[in-house]
């Protein structure tokens, strides 16, 4: 067999068509490698979300929904007489009795004639109502995507018109509102305003947090004398509630009457009180309204009869749902709250009193 001779030409060639493939090679593992980087990047975003939907699952939801912190106590010191409708003004009729004759106390003599008369003055007086309104405006398609996961947004909203409402019932029968020259429980010009007697020291203060509890007690009996008295001592008219602010509530619970003693300043003021004496249960309460709210932003401590008869404001109508109505072409559900109570009213202005600078 005879030998087979390359030329140089041909040997180049074939060294060529070799060394493109193992460049082709090169670039299929290389293209493989990065398809592979690629593929790996896209497994581990999906293990990831993969792991976050479990997480989600195993997620324990609490149905409660916390809304705001709020406080409010109306209810417990102001009473409400409920009904009437819609009106412009509440009112009440007062009654003022007279005798005509000569002899003042109706006293006849033998052979006289002349028989005193009884008469009555009756006068009239108003107060403003306030007429409360709030709408409440729901995506149909929202509310269906809440209800998927047992909430109802319109039962939310609903729940802050509800909590707004309670909440200006607060502001009317503590402070009233000065755009519409309304007053409050704590703030009224017609009662009668003191100030606590001083502790006799020569600091001369009249908080009580410098004060022994028997300069406290005197504080309350010198009140609820003055309020006797302004309603002719009558028992039925003498205050049966005492309101101060949270801190001075908070020393006269905690606080003891003496090192040796065993009751708290509270306890020993209910039971040493002159409305005690008349067998009246007086009532000592917080009110965080009287922080601040006497002369010269003094603390004040308000001393009043909680009784309809002394004080008292209208829920003419109380708050409900007025009209409800779908909107087509926006998909959206309005409905709308009214409600209307007057401002509070002192009946007897007389039955309160103020005391500042506790």
């Amino acid at each position: 067999m005879s030998a087979v001779t390359i030329s140089r030409v041909a040997a180049d060639s074939v060294n060529g068509i070799v060394k493109r493939g193992m460049l082709q090679r090169q670039a299929k593992t290389l293209r493989g490698k990065v398809y592979g980087m690629d593929a790996s990047i896209a497994r581990d975003a999906a293990t990831a979300s993969g792991i976050a939907m479990l997480v989600g699952q195993l997620e324990k939801l609490d149905p409660q929904i916390n809304g705001p912190l709020t406080s409010v106590t109306w209810d417990r010191d102001i009473p409400m007489i409920s009904g009437g409708g819609f009106v412009n003004l509440v009112s009440a009729v007062y009654a003022n009795y007279g005798t005509t004759g000569t002899d003042e106390e109706g006293f006849i003599y033998n052979g006289s004639s002349d028989i005193a008369t009884s008469q009555v003055d009756l006068s009239k007086e108003t107060w403003q109502t306030i007429t409360f309104a709030n709408s409440l405006s729901v995506n149909l398609l929202d509310q269906e995507a809440v209800q998927k996961i047992g909430r109802s947004l319109q039962q939310l909203l609903e729940d802050g018109i509800q909590l707004n409402w309670q909440k200006l019932m607060d502001k009317n029968g503590y402070r009233g509102f000065a755009k519409i020259g309304t007053y409050g429980l704590v703030n009224n010009p017609d009662v009668v305003t003191t100030t606590a007697a001083s502790n006799g020291q020569t600091s001369a203060s009249t908080k009580w947090a410098d004060k022994t509890p028997e300069q406290i007690l005197a504080d309350i009996n010198t009140g609820l004398t003055a309020q006797w008295e302004a309603v002719g001592y009558d028992t039925s008219m003498m205050a049966n509630q005492i309101g101060i602010p949270p801190a001075q509530f908070g020393s006269l619970v905690t606080r003891l009457v003496s090192s040796a003693g065993n009751i708290s300043i509270l306890e020993y003021i209910k039971r040493n009180n002159i409305a005690g004496a008349q067998d009246i249960d007086l009532q000592i309460v917080p009110m965080r309204q009287l922080v601040g709210s006497g002369g010269s932003s003094a603390d004040r401590m308000v001393i009043y009869r909680n009784d309809r008869r002394a004080i008292n404001f209208e829920m003419t109508m109380p708050l409900g749902r007025m009209a409800t109505g779908i909107i087509p072409n926006e998909l959206r559900f309005v409905s709308t709250f009214v409600g209307q109570f007057s401002q509070l009213k002192f009946i007897y202005p007389m039955a309160c009193r103020y005391v500042d600078g506790i």
